[in-house]
Order: C-alpha cells, then sequence, then structure tokens
C-alpha cells in the first residue's frame, strides 16, 4: 500500500458520498449516525485515500448497547467495521482496527470490546491476529439476526 490513507471522524459533508459508496439496509441511515455523533460517545470513523471512501466503523465510548455483552464488558465498543467489496482483502480492515484503537487510547482507555457472528470466519482471524480474546457468546443480533455473535475484549 502506497497510497496516503486518512482516518478520520465523519462529519455531515460526508453523508451523500457515505449513501453512494456504502450498501443501504432498510435500518441504517448514515447521516443520522453522523449526526448523533457527541463527544466522548458514539463515533463514526472512515478510512480515506484521497476522497475515495475504503471503509467506516463505529465507536460507542460509553460500552455496549447490547445489555448480554455489556455482562462481559464496560469498555468502548468498536462495532459495524466495514470494507468498500473493492478494498477487501488488502489489509484495510486490519488498518481501520489499529487507527479506532489509537484513538481510544490516546483518549486514556486500555480496553475495546467488539462483536462478531460466529459464521463471519474472516473477521474472527482478524480479531485473534490483533489480539482480542473471547469473552463470551451474547447470542443474536437484536431485533434482527440469524447467526449467535461472539464477544471480544482486548488490553490497549
Amino acid at each position: 500500500m502506497s497510497e496516503v490513507l486518512v482516518f478520520r471522524q465523519l462529519t455531515p459533508s460526508d453523508c451523500a458520498l457515505l449513501e453512494s459508496e456504502l450498501p443501504t439496509p432498510n435500518d441504517v441511515d448514515y447521516c443520522a449516525k453522523i449526526e448523533r455523533q457527541t463527544p466522548g460517545g458514539y463515533g463514526f470513523y472512515g478510512l480515506f485515500t484521497g476522497a475515495k471512501l475504503i471503509g467506516v466503523c463505529q465507536v460507542r465510548r460509553q460500552g455496549p448497547k447490547d445489555p448480554r455483552a455489556l455482562k462481559l464488558a464496560t469498555c468502548p465498543e468498536i462495532g459495524n467495521l466495514y470494507i468498500v467489496p473493492a478494498k477487501r482483502n488488502r489489509g484495510y480492515a486490519r488498518i481501520m482496527l489499529q487507527r479506532i484503537e489509537a484513538v481510544l487510547r490516546a483518549e486514556g482507555y486500555e480496553q475495546a470490546g467488539l462483536a462478531a457472528e460466529q459464521t463471519n470466519t474472516v473477521a474472527l482471524k482478524l480479531y485473534a491476529k490483533q489480539g482480542y480474546d473471547r469473552a463470551g457468546t451474547i447470542g443474536k443480533k437484536i431485533p434482527n439476526g440469524s447467526v449467535d455473535r461472539d464477544y471480544f475484549v482486548k488490553t490497549l
């Protein structure tokens, strides 16, 4: 990777780009995600090369929203890490994970957590390689998940 990568918090000016580059499931409003960001709370981030979006992820500094995960960890939760299909299998998910961990570390957090579906072998391998330890199973995503998820925690 010789291109210059920029990892930054998303702003309202990114709405149109997100809506054109990312899948739009019925329950996702990217502009609403950007608008609900708060200092020390929820954050929505993007990885770019130039003006081209590579991927996104979010962080809930207040900890997991799912009460089943909250029983396993009270640290910030990284979620919805997504790489656009044309950029997959090139190490960008690892880079995004490292960048958001660096943000959390700089803010003084000592741990981070995340969830992954048990069938998502690519994500499970990535998280293991990056030092995440399985804390337990938290069941299907509420309200419409179809696969059980495991929860992972890492010391930053």
